[in-house]
């Protein structure tokens, strides 16, 4: 009776405890996926701050390699805007830095004959339209010529031209032409490299071995 009882009471035990791998087996499962999640997300936030850094570090050193009229507080403020943007946008700084001094030699108070403001060289028009989709409201056109504002515009600006136009030949001309201008050349089979990419993709190169 005894042996009958303690078979009994071991068959209950193994029933009990295999119900309770049971249970607990999805909720360890779900545990293990949560803590790779979380691992997933700090190794992306790591990578993410590395390239920042990175990314900040090579502004700051051609800022201090160029003649420009940033103070060092700008240069530091711009060169966290283009850091990050970069990284968002899939620039290179290098590329952004390149197409900085074409349009304005770093001269914050850049102003062209037709009227584009500041270091990326933004119309008025073309700066209020773009503002809006941040939510910014511009009432004079003198606020582009605030570093901050005219560089986060004008990265802006070229992250829309080069989801429209993809090849970066044509994003360029258009950046520097006006889009109307590059409208009208679609109709042709072959855009030509235009002079102002051949002069951004040198001073590009240049930029990366710095």
């Amino acid at each position: 009776m005894k042996k009958y009882l303690f078979l009994i009471l071991t068959s209950m035990f193994m029933a009990a405890f295999s119900g309770y791998n049971d249970l607990v087996k999805p909720v360890n499962t779900a545990l293990a996926q949560n803590d790779k999640i979380v691992e997933n997300s700090i190794n992306e936030t790591v990578k993410h701050q590395m390239e920042y850094l990175q990314n900040y570090q090579k502004v700051m050193k051609v800022f201090n390699s160029v003649k420009t009229n940033l103070t060092e507080e700008e240069k530091e403020d711009v060169a966290g805007i283009i850091a990050e943007k970069s990284i968002e946008y899939g620039f290179s700084v290098e590329f952004i830095l390149a197409v900085m001094q074409t349009e304005s030699s770093f001269n914050k108070y850049a102003t062209s004959p037709v009227g584009a403001i500041g270091l990326m060289q933004l119309m008025p028009v073309t700066g209020r339209a773009l503002a809006k989709d941040f939510g910014i409201v511009i009432k004079d056109k003198k606020h582009l010529y605030n570093p901050q504002l005219n560089v986060m515009l004008g990265m802006y600006y070229l992250k829309k031209l080069s989801d429209r136009f993809k090849d970066m030949n044509t994003v360029l001309a258009a950046y520097n032409m006006g889009e109307t201008a590059i409208k009208k050349l679609k109709n042709r089979k072959n855009i030509p490299v235009f002079r102002y990419a051949r002069i951004v993709l040198k001073r590009h190169k240049k930029f990366s071995e710095i």
